[in-house]
């Protein structure tokens, strides 16, 4: 664990910045706070809200309630609300995209991750046995009026990497809201910019240059935000190996097979759970089908990096993020 030093950068706010590994990543929040202590306060409740919900919604926690769902598969399993929303706000996602995002694809995971194991890919009679567990639609949700139970069939499982660090960063940032104005939290890719820094100044987010993967410093485009968040996925970075051939750890929950069309794709919107969960359907979509899904919502914008089959790279962003991507001038 990290902790940043006390500065006298501005008369009434300093920065604090912490960095811990939470939920398989590095996890970053930097506040601005009128003291050292506060803000060293303020971070910690933000991390203590985390953890807690690392607890429920990891898949590699057995006592978690998505551990409990995938355990009691064809009986009801009770969860608690914060689950309960994260797997509904998923299935909400799921319609949006057209199953492009999908929180039963943990058989596809699991074919895949045993295929690395085994250094061979899987056969076509075993990706159609494992898409036979796959659909949105097999997930039940009961709300009564003392629990709230999920239910899946037997067979199938849940995951929710694809949503739940970003419902994560946004209840971190409602924890941090009780404490200051200004804040900035970095989750392995998932930001959230609450506020301006102070003097009104908008957080600048990088854009990983997926072309130089091993290069933390090479961004191939800046964004200027305030009061969003921003996700970015890809296969830059998060990829395996089978026959010497990499494949994108995004699985396309309809055919089975890692997508490897999109490498870079990055969403803006006015929360992380929904960057978070869109970030993952539009590497599934590719260019054409987020241009027709970005363009149907309010308040989010996408940048996408496409490389095509002819080694060509290519740059599709929607109409907003040219505001996004021009620094404003500086309110004095």
């Amino acid at each position: 664990m990290g902790c940043g030093k006390p500065s006298t950068e501005t008369p009434h706010l300093i920065p604090y910045t912490e960095t811990r590994t939470l939920m398989g990543t590095v996890v970053s929040i930097t506040v601005y706070a009128p003291t050292f202590e506060k803000g060293e306060e303020a971070a910690s409740d933000a991390y203590r809200q985390m953890e807690a919900l690392e607890r429920l919604l990891s898949g590699y926690t057995a006592e978690s309630d998505v551990s409990r769902v995938n355990r009691m598969a064809g009986a009801s399993a009770p969860v608690s609300p914060p689950t309960l929303f994260v797997i509904e706000r998923a299935l909400e996602m799921s319609k949006l995209t057209g199953g492009a995002f999908d929180i039963t694809v943990g058989p596809l995971v699991a074919l895949w991750r045993d295929s690395v194991v085994r250094a061979r890919l899987p056969s076509d009679a075993d990706l159609q046995a494992a898409l036979l567990q796959v659909g949105y639609r097999k997930v039940k949700v009961s709300e009564g009026a003392e629990e709230a139970t999920v239910s899946i069939p037997v067979g199938t499982s849940i995951d929710l990497g694809g949503i739940a660090k970003g419902y994560i960063v946004d209840q971190a940032v409602g924890v941090l809201r009780r404490h200051v104005s200004s804040a900035l939290v970095n989750a392995g890719g998932d930001v959230y910019a609450l506020g301006a820094k102070p003097g009104g100044e908008p957080w600048v987010i990088g854009v990983q240059d997926p072309r130089r993967p091993d290069d933390l410093s090479a961004y191939i485009d800046t964004l200027y935000v305030t009061d969003r968040a921003v996700a970015t996925s890809g296969n830059y970075a998060r990829y395996f190996e089978i026959e010497g051939k990499r494949y994108s750890h995004i699985v396309d929950p309809r055919t089975g097979r890692p997508v490897d069309s999109v490498p870079s794709a990055t969403i803006i919107a006015r929360d992380a759970t929904t960057a978070d969960a869109l970030a993952t359907a539009v590497s599934v979509l590719g260019a054409t089908g987020t241009r027709e899904l970005v363009l149907s919502l309010p308040g989010v914008e996408s940048l996408l990096f496409v490389r095509t089959e002819e080694g060509r790279w290519e740059r599709h962003a929607s109409p907003g993020i040219s505001a996004l991507t021009t620094k404003p001038p500086r309110l004095d």
